[in-house]
Formats: C-alpha cells, structure tokens, sequence
C-alpha cells in the first residue's frame, strides 16, 4: 500500500472521527441549553408564585392591623364607658395630683366652690378634703 493512501485513510478517519465528536458536541450543548431553559420557566414560575404569597403575606398583616386597631378602640371606648360608669358611682380613684391640689387648697382656706370649679371633682369630695385638710376653724 503506498504511504498517500495510508494518508488518505488516516485523514479519513480523523475526519469521521471530528464529525462524531462535533456531532456528540452539539448534542450534549442542545441539552444544556434545553435544561438551562427548563430551570429558567421554574425560576419564573417560582418568582411568580414567591409574588403571589408575599401580596397574601401584606393582605394578611393589613388585615390583622386593621382588626388590632378595631379591638383597640373597642377597648378604649369600653374602659372610657366604665371611667364614666364608676365615675358616676363615685368608685374612681382621683388622679393624685388633682387631690394634692384640692388638699393645697383646703389649706390655703378656698372654698369647695372653688376648689371644684380648679379640680373638677365632685362637691362630696371636696368638702371631705376640706373637712380632713381645710384650715381649723378659730
């Protein structure tokens, strides 16, 4: 057999051999590329549904918000009604600073008219402050 045919064969050879392994190549690229596009849709789909519950997760905290505000006013409203009832029951404990000022007063010799009308508590009150505080009669 001469050399050129030996050649000839070889280079064949190498050739079908370079067309298998290109062929092999971009198979093996065609697949990454279908699995890259696969990941990138899930990527998507998981986007889109992570979106979805964080709009659920907001609704939800308004939602609890706004009935935690509701609650709270309720309860405002009915410590605010309880003050007035037991107020009017004469049960409510007087702000210390108003009863140091009525008992200031009393000492200073005011009348529980005024005294009331500086403190807004109720006449009883007063003039049992005035009874314990007031100035001694001479």
């Amino acid at each position: 057999m001469p050399v050129i045919d030996l050649h000839v064969i070889i280079m064949s050879f190498v050739g079908i051999i370079l067309m298998a392994l290109a062929g092999a190549a971009t198979y093996f690229i065609k697949l990454i590329f279908d699995q890259l596009r696969d990941l990138s849709t899930r990527i998507e789909s998981l986007s889109s549904q992570i979106s979805s519950l964080e709009i659920g997760i907001v609704r939800a905290a308004i939602n609890q918000d706004q009935t935690i505000s509701e609650s709270v006013r309720k309860m405002q409203a009915d410590v605010k009604s309880l003050e007035f009832q037991l107020r009017d029951t004469g049960h409510v404990r007087e702000n210390p600073e108003i009863v140091d000022t009525a008992i200031r007063m009393a000492r200073e010799g005011m009348s529980s008219d005024k005294i009331v009308a500086k403190t807004g508590m109720d006449t009883a009150t007063v003039e049992s402050i005035i009874l314990f505080h007031g100035k001694p009669s001479r």
